[in-house]
């Protein structure tokens, strides 16, 4: 018979403790606490982190790891219950990685979710390989241990399928060394046939701060044959659709083959600071598009 290959939630996620310990979380199991050394299964009660079919719920949860993530075989669903963060941080060259997933990636719930990561090669704040969806608080911040070593930084990094950030309180910090950092980034990997593949959609309010003299940075950026979307979706008031980049870029949104589109009283404001900078660039014959919206470079 034909089969079809479908990304399946993985049986467990690794995850840490505040002290650098490695835990892995089962299906049905959570962690008790901040410092607990090992996993317990979970039939209700105080809970900093549980795990239960795919969805992975931080409440409360504050993780440490040194040259580690949050990780998932697969597609992961992340429910922050209530304000909950992890922090990673290497001096060696390697990637690094705050939170990362081989499938797709769901951020949702009303408690807000910090994300560090520091390192010396390339570094990723957010990231996945088949697309990311955020809806919940978020403040995302990636950086480097030492400002002189090379490996871009990315907060928000997909290799295939669509972002989507529709949070009301979305903050990501990009602060690179000598090469580039960019704050959202979608690698739009055209080896994968993934619905609205490449696709970067705003609806709700997101800060990119770009803190990088020495390199060409980028606020939104993604690759050919798709579509950058700021909508306010909702109609409502105040816009919930704002994107506001205050410094630090060469290119606050910049489609490298394809259409940027505002709409819907979307609100975007763009100051770079840095000479030769564009503000919005729709490049190599794609249309930019801007309808019933406020727009400020």
């Amino acid at each position: 018979l034909p089969t079809t290959a479908l990304a399946a939630s993985p049986t467990y996620v690794r995850m840490y403790n505040e002290n650098k310990k490695l835990i892995s979380l089962n299906d049905g199991e959570c962690l008790t606490a901040n410092d607990a050394t090992g996993a317990s299964s979970y039939t209700g009660g105080a809970y900093v982190a549980r795990y239960d079919s795919g969805t992975l719920y931080l409440k409360g949860y504050h993780g440490v790891a040194a040259d580690g993530q949050i990780y998932a075989h697969g597609d992961l669903n992340i429910e922050v219950v209530s304000d909950s963060s992890f922090s990673t941080s290497v001096s060696a060259t390697n990637e690094l990685y705050g939170i990362q997933a081989d499938g797709k990636l769901n951020i949702s719930g009303s408690g807000k979710l910090t994300v560090t990561a520091n390192g010396n090669g390339d570094v990723y704040g957010i990231c996945a390989n088949e697309g990311v969806t955020i809806s919940a608080p978020l403040n995302v911040q990636v950086g480097k241990v030492d400002s002189s070593k090379n490996g871009p930084v990315y907060g928000i990094y997909t290799k295939s399928g669509a972002i989507s950030l529709s949070g009301n309180d979305m903050t990501v910090t990009a602060t690179g060394g000598t090469s580039s950092a960019y704050g959202v980034y979608n690698a739009a990997n055209t080896s994968t046939a993934i619905t609205n593949n490449g696709n970067i959609d705003i609806s709700g309010k997101l800060t990119v701060n770009l803190n990088n003299g020495n390199s060409i940075n980028y606020g939104i950026y993604t690759g050919s044959g798709s579509t950058i979307t700021l909508d306010d979706a909702k109609l409502s008031i105040p816009y919930d659709a704002t994107l506001s980049i205050p410094s630090g870029f060469n290119y606050g949104i910049f489609n490298n083959d394809g259409n940027v589109v505002n709409k819907n009283r979307s609100d975007v404001t763009l100051n770079s600071g840095k000479s030769g900078s564009y503000g919005i660039w729709a490049k190599d014959g794609g249309n930019l598009t801007i309808a019933d919206s406020n727009v400020t470079v």
